[in-house]
């Protein structure tokens, strides 16, 4: 399971996946090699992403290759968690071997958070998940979604930790109180229906029916009450004020119904949102298209269909390097 973090991953952890590919290549340059110290000494939270990723690495050294089935072997006892599905391939030269081997790290980092799964009470994948909890609350849980229930005499809090959650509260007749509380904010429900996202670079709360109180779990004196039809966005480490916009339902809910809606996005938070859907990682190796601007709709429930999209639109290459890799950069 990906998370936002896992979905999702950080930017510094983004950059660290690509930096890895270049410089286990074999084929890194004098120039790249000291954009990669520039890189790293620019930020501390660069170098303990470069870290992180570079154990996980070094872990995979325990796995095995059968250069016959093209399948990368785990010990019996691995340290990781594994997915369930099971990589299929024929590579037939060392090189690409290794590349596999990559892959499967690869796949593991981007599992930021994976610890979440022995300890939280819902965690998704790729798939989306509609949950029924008493006192009449019903969420519908996004891709990459993880969060805690906590059921209290008179209360129902939930722990959002990563990911998007849909919320529909009735109203009910024994003043039950419901809660969401991401790393930041806490969101009280005054019988509604609502949005809350707990990203690595903010936090997102829309309603889209009746209002509810939020209140900042830093600053217990700010606090406010948004109605129906506005959103509010907080970024990460931000003490600046909440800002209050407008909201179309329809957009930002389209993912309950299998589509992703953009309007004048960038290409790296399109692929960002799309490999959350997709069972592998999404990975763009071109830093000149991060930036490029994207509109449109995309089906979610077939991510490889907006991935052929994409690349019909922006002239992009698709490399698929196993089942669990996909490397996006210019044609």
């Amino acid at each position: 399971m990906k998370q936002e973090h896992s979905n999702h991953s950080s930017d510094s952890d983004q950059a660290a996946l690509e930096w890895l590919i270049r410089l286990t290549s074999g084929k890194t340059s004098s120039q790249e090699q000291q954009a990669f110290d520039n890189w790293v000494a620019a930020d501390p939270a660069h170098r303990q992403s470069y870290e992180n990723i570079l154990k996980v690495w070094k872990e995979t050294e325990q796995l095995g290759y059968d250069q016959k089935t093209g399948r990368v072997t785990v010990p019996h006892n691995p340290r990781y968690i594994k997915r369930r599905k099971r990589s299929r391939g024929n590579w037939q030269t060392p090189a690409l071997a290794a590349t596999s081997v990559l892959a499967t790290c690869l796949f593991v980092m981007w599992w930021t958070g994976w610890h979440w799964l022995l300890i939280s009470d819902y965690t998704t994948d790729e798939l989306r998940q509609t949950v029924h909890l008493s006192h009449g609350v019903t969420m519908t849980l996004d891709a990459q979604t993880v969060l805690d229930i906590n059921e209290l005499p008179g209360k129902t809090q939930v722990r959002l930790r990563s990911g998007a959650a849909w919320f529909k509260v009735e109203n009910t007749i024994d003043e039950h109180l419901v809660q969401i509380i991401t790393d930041h904010i806490a969101v009280t429900s005054l019988g509604t229906e609502f949005l809350v996202e707990q990203r690595v670079s903010h936090q997102f709360v829309a309603v889209t029916e009746h209002a509810v109180e939020l209140a900042s779990r830093s600053f217990p004196s700010q606090h406010t009450r948004l109605e129906e039809g506005h959103g509010i966005s907080l970024d990460a480490g931000s003490t600046a004020p909440w800002r209050e916009r407008p909201i179309d339902p329809a957009v930002i809910g389209a993912w309950r119904h299998g589509r992703l809606v953009f309007e004048n996005a960038s290409l790296q938070h399109v692929i960002q949102r799309l490999d959350d859907y997709h069972p592998g990682i999404l990975l763009i190796t071109d830093n000149t298209l991060r930036y490029q601007k994207v509109s449109g709709v995309f089906d979610i429930d077939h991510p490889d269909q907006a991935l052929a999209s994409l690349q019909l639109t922006f002239s992009l290459k698709i490399r698929r390097i196993s089942p669990y890799l996909v490397l996006v950069s210019k044609s």
